[in-house]
């Protein structure tokens, strides 16, 4: 009876032992199910190197020299005014102020001849100097009085060569006693005459020549002295 009690002690004890055992094996293993697996890590993909291209030289274009124009040269001629007044303040007669030597006038057209010197035809030669400028203060020392507004004054020919004419704002005149408007001040400051020349094609050397006068509408202004032109063609001298 003794030895079955101590047997049966044994037995408690080594079955006490392996359950201890099976426990703490389990509680290991249910420890372990629980945690979350660690994340793989991933590869992370690193950028492509770009590889970086040089830039490309421009050649830039080397200016080439542009030639330049030869300016063709041009006679200059000088614009001569006639400077017109009158002789006493507020009244007198008109006076025109001219001490050109002469006009030249540039060759124009030719009519039915044949180039270069319009032979067999007539050249026609124009230009529009003297201008006719009206004096805008009095200059005593000249006799040139500045005109009362109103006042209307004309070109009037006295003598002309035939061939020579003048013309304004569509008038023409070519005779003794004939007239153009010139206009009425104060608006008549600067005005210009065309002045044409015909002549047989080939002519070299012309000159033509006209006296003119001014004369004023009503009777403030007694017209003035006639004052001569003298026209020669461009390149003649």
């Amino acid at each position: 009876m003794h030895t079955l009690t101590k047997l049966i002690a044994t037995i408690t004890r080594g079955s006490g032992a392996a359950l201890l055992v099976a426990l703490c094996v389990g509680i290991s293993a249910c420890s372990d199910d629980d945690t979350p697996p660690a994340p793989t890590p991933t590869a992370t993909a690193q950028p492509t190197s770009t590889p970086t291209v040089p830039p490309t030289s421009t050649n830039t274009p080397t200016p080439t020299n542009t030639a330049e124009p030869t300016p063709t040269a041009t006679t200059a001629h000088q614009h001569d005014e006639i400077e017109f007044g009158s002789t006493e303040p507020g009244g007198g007669s008109l006076n025109a102020d001219y001490n050109a030597e002469h006009e030249h006038l540039d060759f124009d057209t030719c009519l039915g001849g044949d180039p270069p010197d319009c032979v067999g035809g007539i050249a026609v030669f124009s230009g529009d100097a003297p201008g006719y400028e009206r004096v805008d203060e009095d200059m005593p020392d000249d006799s040139l009085y500045t005109l009362v507004d109103g006042t209307t004054v004309s070109l009037q020919i006295v003598e002309i060569d035939a061939g020579l004419s003048l013309r304004k704002d569509g008038a023409t005149a070519d005779a003794p006693g004939e007239t153009l408007l010139l206009g009425t001040v104060p608006e008549l400051d600067h005005t210009h005459v065309e002045y044409v020349v015909a002549v047989p094609g080939g002519t070299e050397d012309w000159e033509m020549k006209v006296k003119v006068r001014l004369r004023a509408a009503g009777d403030t202004y007694g017209p003035s002295e006639p004052v001569e032109i003298v026209f020669r063609e461009a390149h003649g001298d």
